[in-house]
């Protein structure tokens, strides 16, 4: 144990030189920071004496640091805005002694201690702040660990892309400093969020590079953390036997190094797969258990998710009400620390609590709330740039891998470029294929879960009133009109890209296509209060085309032009013999397209910032297989546009 009043007393003597005091500081100092972890109450005494002291003599650097172990110590023992307070003070008392190092481990402090506060965006402003810091100064391992910060800080706020960009800059920064341990616990993360995303596969993968490295550094506290997380996967794969099995072997593992916390956590998932599986007694006691721990604790996280593992077990019960007072304090603590995804599960539970009590009007709204919130967090965008940063990231890799290769000789250089160049082609279009299947599955899922969520109240529910039945029904209908148009899009993309078209070519009069296909879309115009007018300058407009192939992409034009259209605004359809060319224009009044965004427009997966105005459905394939079909019948598409003045597309065919 320290001997605190022994160093007081010495500090008094008198007769001692300010060097000898300045030296006593120092020892001091190093003290507070040698036993800060373990005794943070004495570190705290130490840095008020150094700082009465430091004060008198006029040590500018002992101040700077007795008040930076204060606020270490004050984080330490849970005490987050004095610890916040403390960082920003000594943050300006290092700047006085222009001390960089400090300055940037000082801000990052203040980011920690914000972060504990789940003050999310103000802890991101300092980690940023502190990364640009320790990168200048070329502190790589201060510098990995602060974008680690970062990420962990996007992942709370249920901003999944950006998390997994800082995760997967973290990994190469501690793969070239050979930080296994670091690696190990940022895999874990990565697989945290595929299981977010139901990316199963993924996630147990990540999960199991995460374990091995932990086994490998004897990491026992981590290595539990990944066996309880895999647990968790199984369990929402209804494998309650084998999630129980990781579970037991993550709460093993805790026990023996002693994390109560973290062996708490243990019990909860325990006690919710025994309610699963219908062993409440069980699971209430498991629950009782970790409730001793976690109320102890200052972690609303935890507490939430105790809350919530109590009001699932009433409900499955059936003892609704006692239910509802847990998901009550279980939201309270989520919408404090803004955990979205645990707002939603709360919504869920409450859907499911007032169907039981059979108040269908709430059941109702909180499934709305649970379902928007939903799609929200899971959105399509957030998706194809995760899919795209993780392909990126293993194209990176496999590339660094090979650069590593070709330094052991000319040879094997020159045979990985020849394989780099055979494969190019091959990576190309397995790229296409994982983002197709990415885009197929994530567009489907909102509409389909829409559909089978109201199916499952109306079963379970068969006494809602006339309105919201209709409501319901209605909201069903909107959603399988969008998986048709999405399915059928993407049949016609992959027919259309295996070459399985045979265009039928023949002579056609593209005015009277035309003409059919404005007439098609009369109704859907007028219900969004759009103009459509059109004019043929000549009487007949004869090119060579497919009919079929030619009404598809009239079709997808005028399409696009209503949907991206406001209310109120007019779609001109104009066709014209220019020399030997038949010219069709189709002229909307919506946003256009910008400069930037031009070169984009026709690529396959193509999605621009313009929006549908009505939430029509947008699968980024229109365009692509509008120019795959013209170019195909020997004809040219194109886009003239004024960003927010509307937009020209024109196809231009030889005229006969």
């Amino acid at each position: 144990m320290t001997n605190i009043e022994g160093i007081i007393e010495k500090l008094s003597e008198r007769g001692t030189s300010k060097e000898d005091f300045i030296e006593k500081i120092d020892l001091l100092n190093n003290l507070a920071h040698d036993i800060r972890k373990k005794e943070p109450e004495k570190t705290i005494s130490i840095s008020e004496v150094v700082l009465n002291t430091s004060g008198k003599i006029g040590y500018k650097k002992g101040t700077a640091f007795a008040v930076f172990h204060r606020a270490m110590a004050n984080d330490l023992l849970g005490n987050f805005p004095e610890a916040a307070s403390g960082y920003e003070e000594s943050v300006a008392l290092f700047k006085e002694l222009d001390d960089e190092f400090c300055v940037a481990r000082a801000t990052r402090g203040i980011g920690k201690a914000y972060r504990k506060q789940y003050k999310n965006s103000q802890a991101i402003e300092h980690f940023e702040k502190s990364a640009a810091m320790f990168k200048q100064m070329g502190e790589t391992d201060h510098y990995g660990e602060t974008i680690s910060d970062i990420a962990d800080a996007y992942h709370f706020m249920n901003e999944y892309a950006s998390a997994l960009e800082y995760y997967l800059k973290t990994i190469e920064i501690f793969t070239e400093l050979g930080n296994k341990s670091k690696i190990s616990i940022v895999y874990n993360r990565i697989a945290v969020i595929n299981m977010h995303l139901e990316e199963v596969d993924e996630a147990l993968e990540y999960y199991h590079k995460s374990v091995e490295l932990k086994r490998e550094l004897g990491d026992k506290t981590n290595e539990a953390l990944s066996l309880m997380n895999i647990g968790l996967i199984f369990h929402n794969k209804e494998n309650y036997e084998d999630a129980l099995k990781y579970f037991h072997q993550a709460y093993s593992i805790n026990k023996e190094i002693g994390e109560k916390v973290n062996g708490s956590l243990c019990l909860i998932n325990i006690a919710n797969t025994l309610t699963k599986q219908g062993k409440f007694e069980e699971s209430e006691k498991d629950l009782d258990e970790a409730k001793t721990i976690i109320e102890a604790s200052r972690d609303k996280n935890f507490k939430a998710h105790l809350y919530m593992a109590y009001a699932n077990l009433y409900m499955h019960k059936k003892e609704f009400y006692e239910a509802i007072h847990f998901v009550n304090d279980a939201m309270a603590l989520a919408e404090e620390i803004e955990l979205k995804d645990l707002i939603m599960d709360c919504c869920k539970l409450y859907s499911e609590c007032y169907s039981g009590l059979t108040d269908y009007e709430k059941a109702h709204e909180y499934f709305k709330k649970y379902y928007d919130l939903k799609s929200e967090i899971f959105n399509k965008e957030m998706y194809e740039k995760i899919k795209n940063l993780q392909y990126k990231y293993e194209r990176e890799t496999a590339l660094k891998e090979a650069e590593t290769q070709k330094k052991r000789g000319e040879e094997l250089e020159k045979a990985l470029k020849k394989v780099e160049e055979l494969n190019d082609d091959l990576r190309k279009i397995n790229e296409e294929k994982n983002t197709f299947m990415a885009l197929v599955a994530h567009d489907l899922k909102n509409p389909l879960n829409a559909v089978l969520g109201y199916a499952q109240l109306v079963k379970s529910n068969p006494e809602f009133s006339v309105e919201e039945f209709k409501e319901m029904f209605n909201d069903i209908d909107i959603s399988a009109r969008i998986m048709t148009e999405l399915i059928t899009n993407y049949l016609e993309f992959t027919t259309i890209e295996a070459g399985k078209v045979e265009l039928d070519m023949r002579e056609a009069d593209i005015s009277k296509v035309a003409k059919y296909v404005i007439d098609s879309f009369g109704s859907r115009a007028k219900a969004k209060d759009i103009s459509l007018e059109y004019l043929c300058i000549p009487a007949e407009a004869m090119i060579k085309a497919d009919k079929n192939a030619l009404t598809q992409i009239l079709d997808n034009l005028v399409s696009n032009a209503i949907k991206f259209s406001p209310a109120g605004k007019k779609v001109d359809v104009l066709i014209e013999r220019i020399e030997e060319t038949v010219r069709c224009t189709i002229k909307d009044e919506g946003p256009g397209v910008s400069e930037e965004e031009m070169n984009q427009l026709f690529k396959k997966f193509s999605r621009l910032s313009a929006k549908p105005t009505a939430g029509e459905s947008s699968t980024g394939l229109g365009l692509s297989i509008t120019k795959k079909l013209t170019e195909d019948m020997k004809g040219k598409v194109w886009c003239e546009s004024i960003d927010g003045k509307g937009a020209s597309f024109i196809l231009e065919f030889p005229a006969l």
